[in-house]
């Protein structure tokens, strides 16, 4: 697996590509529980929005030859903004390995969600993150390297 460095441009593509057939995204882990089409736009322009206020660096991701995700980080401000892996390819396998790459990026890093994405926070604390707080409508997650 690799992470390419990807022009913000190149976002609504990824994002719509990286989401495609994930019906329960939409109407359950989403902050809209919205269609697909307002999903993808949605977080597009969060994305876009972050990129006015925050350095933040936008990667495919790749495995074979295929871009099977997306990634949207900002490395000085130690935050892992935004991601989306193709439901199917989201193996045992590849999940540990994307992790471990942005552990290579980040070795300490936060990660804020909606409450609301539960099959993401429940995700990536199996990966080592924890609870740094909950609030009412978002959760932080943290992780340091070395404590796990």
């Amino acid at each position: 697996m690799r992470f390419d460095r990807t022009p913000l441009a190149a976002i609504e593509t990824l994002v719509r590509h990286s989401f495609k057939g994930d019906a329960k995204l939409f109407d359950t882990y989403h902050i809209l529980s919205d269609t697909e089409l307002n999903c993808v736009k949605d977080t597009v322009n969060k994305i876009k929005d972050c990129s006015e206020k925050l350095p933040i660096q936008l990667y495919s991701v790749n495995t074979n030859n295929k871009t099977i995700g997306y990634l949207v980080i900002s490395k000085e401000n130690k935050i892992l903004y935004s991601f989306g892996l193709r439901k199917e390819f989201r193996t045992k396998e590849i999940k540990a390995d994307w992790f471990n790459k942005i552990v290579l990026m980040m070795p300490d890093f936060k990660c804020y969600l909606w409450n609301k994405n539960t099959r993401a926070i429940e995700f990536l604390k199996r990966c080592g993150m924890a609870t740094e707080k909950e609030e009412k409508n978002y959760t932080i997650l943290n992780f340091k390297k070395g404590e796990i």
